[in-house]
């Protein structure tokens, strides 16, 4: 079965070259033109709008955001409270550029590799190291997604073990904290807490790749942060749009039987925006 071979990935062809080179490493690692952002805490919560989903602003820090420092708990934990990602080390670097642990106990996440350096606007920042070379491969499926979706599936029929199972599956492979103890037994009483929890191990194990996180990302607008036409960076005030900046035609939907099924246009985007904006991922 593939989804018992770590080695199975079903890989996107890269080369070198503008049109089929690797666009992750080029305009981050080569071209340096942006850099990875920690934990989102420069909105003020009273100007932003609500969450759509529930009606609610927002807290700050947003939840669920941050790539800079991920680390893993003693026990396998991914969080601190009110779900904002558990980090090993300070979202800044010591004069000689190193990072500066904290004292939590949690170790690296080695899944979201970056380095420090130069970028073209703010100065020194973090860059994705993740990719080697312009024309390096990236992953479409792997035995790692495979993985959490059986997780995922194991969730939604109540088999919370199962669920936690197979992410401790995945830590082993990467040589990470399993969750257990008393973390484990905290997460057996709370399924939603499960949820969180898968949530955030695939926003780690598929940085970067492919853009798999986004379809995540858009179905659980309820706990993830997918803003529409609001907010602005504090380096450089670019008007995020959105956050993302790729539009998809009406008819990529539209076509799609299955979205169709579900109403109008807006409906099936997942991501509550009106019917006047299209949809960007």
């Amino acid at each position: 079965m593939l989804a018992a071979d770590p080695d199975f990935t079903f890989w996107v062809t890269r080369e070198s070259g503008e049109q089929r080179r690797n666009k992750t490493r080029h305009s981050a690692t080569e071209v340096r033109f942006s850099g990875m952002l920690g934990r989102i805490d420069w909105w003020n919560p009273s100007q932003r709008a609500p969450n759509p989903a529930t009606g609610e602003l927002w807290t700050n820090p947003i939840p669920f955001t941050g790539y800079v420092f991920l680390g893993v708990g003693p026990e396998g934990e991914t969080f601190e409270t009110d779900h904002l990602p558990l980090t090993w080390a300070e979202q800044a670097r010591d004069a000689s550029g190193n990072p500066v642990p904290l004292a939590n106990g949690a170790v690296a996440d080695t899944r979201v590799p970056h380095l420090f350096g130069n970028v073209q606007g703010p100065g020194l920042r973090e860059n994705p190291e993740y990719y080697l070379s312009d024309s390096e491969d990236e992953p479409y499926a792997s035995w790692r997604e495979l993985t959490l979706i059986r997780a995922e599936y194991a969730r939604s029929l109540g088999d919370l073990a199962g669920a936690i199972g197979f992410v401790n599956v995945l830590r082993t492979f990467h040589g990470l904290p399993t969750i257990s103890g008393a973390h484990e037994t905290a997460l057996l009483a709370d399924p939603d807490e499960v949820r969180a929890m898968l949530l955030e191990e695939k926003r780690r194990e598929l940085f970067s790749q492919s853009a798999r996180y986004l379809a995540t990302k858009i179905q659980n607008t309820d706990l993830r942060w997918f803003p529409r036409a609001q907010g602005a960076t504090p380096f450089q005030g670019y008007n995020l749009q959105g956050g993302v900046r790729l539009g998809f035609p009406a008819d990529e939907y539209t076509l799609n039987p299955n979205f169709a099924a579900l109403g109008d246009i807006s409906a099936v985007r997942g991501s509550m925006c009106d019917e006047g904006q299209r949809p960007r991922y």
